[in-house]
């Protein structure tokens, strides 16, 4: 938790967000064409707030934005990247619909078909956190490995209980991903599970050359986004993500550490004797509605439960926090996103989007 007596975030300003793991053509059946252009559009309009503070504050995060391919494992999905594809050409998106042959232009990959759209881009989160954090120190302070125990108010102000002291704010923005239950009460259910990534060993120079793979490209299956593959920067090879329920048993996790390097293989066959140098896990929390929380309580404002995507999510509503705390919001802002204990989700969401 980062508390200090100011807490500023120095991030992005628009109206509103709502992220989900679907497709295209999936967010039109569930949430209509209108209400999905703009969460496209919003999406996109952070991605590239993204790329503006990377530029601005000089971070060196191995970002790169080279698109991204949606594959067609077979021959039987070849109808739905097709529906997908002439969903985002109707609604005015730049996309293209590659053949087999000319995929392997791109990638040599074992996949009938892909849908390649220019807007994605990868980068290192965690370079990426620890030059943000080291941009915005030169204006705020960050307490480093003090864990917040408690906040309890004092009059109109209110103290955070750390094993070092406590620390008085008459404002607190609560960031702090699945722990900011413990501080405030929300009549959301959770559900937390834990998910897994497998990196490859550094692919070699003639290694690279068999997957012929520009570094950049993000690689998802239709319809399956909770899987992917992407090249790093010292290329390796990241494959994710397998999920299970929390406090899976350590023996059990190899399981799902097979499946990721199954799935590598299914896609480059080439690739098989390669070493896994590292598999990792995690606890991920997201409400039953796969969106995020976000309100205030007096002056406590929190958003959290980001469902494994809070850098996108969270880069854009800690523009809103952050302008609500500061007192500095406009009318706009004035909507049940920002209300005491309302949840983001769809019975709301029309309203939020307007």
């Amino acid at each position: 938790m980062l508390a200090a007596p100011v807490a500023v975030a120095p991030v992005f300003y628009h109206q509103d967000l709502i992220w989900t793991d679907m497709d295209f053509r999936d967010m039109v059946k569930t949430y209509g064409s209108q209400e999905t252009r703009k969460i496209w559009d919003l999406t996109l309009w952070t991605l590239r707030e993204i790329q503006f503070m990377v530029r601005r504050a000089r971070l060196r995060c191995d970002f790169v934005k080279n698109g991204s391919l949606v594959v067609a494992l077979r021959k039987s999905e070849l109808p739905l990247l097709k529906e997908e594809f002439r969903l985002r050409k109707r609604y005015g998106y730049r996309v293209r619909l590659l053949p087999r042959e000319e995929v392997k232009n791109l990638v040599k990959a074992d996949v009938a078909s892909a849908l390649y759209s220019p807007f994605e881009a990868v980068f290192n989160q965690a370079k990426f956190i620890v030059g943000l954090a080291k941009h915005c120190a030169k204006k705020i302070r960050i307490f480093e490995r003090t864990p917040a125990m408690s906040i309890v108010r004092k009059g109109d102000e209110y103290a955070v209980t750390t094993p070092k002291g406590e620390i008085i704010a008459k404002k607190i923005i609560l960031a702090t991903g699945g722990a900011t239950a413990h501080f405030v009460k929300v009549k959301q259910r959770f559900n937390s599970f834990t998910t897994f990534e497998i990196a490859t060993r550094p692919l070699r120079t003639n290694e690279l050359r068999t997957i012929r793979w520009r570094r950049g490209y993000a690689l998802w299956p239709l319809g399956r986004f909770y899987d992917y593959l992407r090249l790093t920067a010292d290329n390796r090879l990241i494959v994710g993500v397998e999920d299970s329920k929390i406090d899976i048993d350590i023996r059990k996790r190899q399981k799902h550490f097979r499946r990721l390097q199954k799935f590598l293989i299914t896609v480059f066959p080439q690739l098989k004797d390669v070493a896994i140098d590292y598999k990792w896990s995690g606890v991920v929390q997201a409400t039953r509605r796969e969106h995020p929380v976000v309100g205030r309580i007096g002056n406590i404002f929190y958003g959290f439960a980001h469902g494994g995507h809070g850098l996108l999510m969270a880069s854009y509503v800690g523009g809103p926090l952050a302008h609500l705390a500061a007192g500095t919001s406009k009318k706009r802002f004035a909507h049940p996103l920002f209300h005491k204990k309302a949840p983001l989700d769809k019975h709301i969401m029309a309203k939020l989007l307007n």
